[in-house]
């Protein structure tokens, strides 16, 4: 997302999504975690680069034989 006049934020965020009742509380807390050690090890980590875009397909039945490149 951009805000005024098209300038990037200040920092980028990661949406972590968790469904209802599919984990335990130990799940979580593994989670949990496992994201302050890569926050405190964040100057260690390089950064990423995408060198190729994958393939989308229609999750529906109708759209499965359909891909966009």
């Amino acid at each position: 997302m951009f805000g005024a006049a098209g300038k990037a934020p200040p920092m980028e965020l990661v949406r972590l999504a968790i469904p209802r009742r599919a984990y335990t509380q130990s799940h979580i807390d593994y989670v949990v975690e496992a994201i302050i050690e890569l926050f405190g090890r964040r100057n260690e980590l390089r950064s990423l680069k995408i060198i190729e875009k994958p393939r989308r397909c229609g999750i529906s039945r109708r759209d499965s034989q359909r891909c966009e490149d």
